[in-house]
């Protein structure tokens, strides 16, 4: 895994903390392995904002789930989630706040309702909202990883 603009901190970035890591490891019974910000995306150019490694007890295979992190765009968070969900067993979308007008919800189904999705409007007041957990992805490209 090639770590990608480790230092740099960006603007976004706030969205994910623990709170959201173990939000995410409770919804699929996993227990944390290793987490990495702004990683590319082995053998593409893709570049996700977080990506979280983990694994279900007592099985030996890891467990790789994508993060995207939106301030305020969940259908672009979302269209971006699309195109990386082949590579993870789960993806995940963390917005800041949430704006549903027609193309968001058009996002909501087809494709995307593999993937989950989190609002986390502000760190310091420590509530999270869950809007929908990921779904599995069976075909995952195990050979990026």
């Amino acid at each position: 895994m090639r770590i990608f603009r480790n230092e740099i901190a960006l603007k976004e970035d706030w969205l994910y903390d623990s709170r959201v890591r173990d939000m995410i490891l409770s919804l699929h019974t996993w227990r944390f392995i290793a987490e990495r910000r702004h990683v590319r995306v082995p053998g593409t150019q893709l570049e996700s904002d977080v990506v979280l490694i983990a694994e279900t007890p007592g099985h030996g295979s890891p467990r790789y789930v994508g993060i995207e992190l939106k301030l305020n765009s969940l259908d672009g968070a979302l269209r971006q989630a699309i195109v990386k969900s082949r590579y993870f067993d789960v993806i995940y979308v963390v917005v800041g706040s949430i704006y549903l007008d027609e193309p968001s919800i058009d996002m909501l189904h087809g494709d995307a309702r593999r993937v989950g999705i989190i609002y986390n409007p502000d760190p310091t007041r420590g509530a999270l909202g869950l809007i929908r957990a990921a779904r599995l992805n069976p075909g995952r490209d195990v050979a990026v990883w």
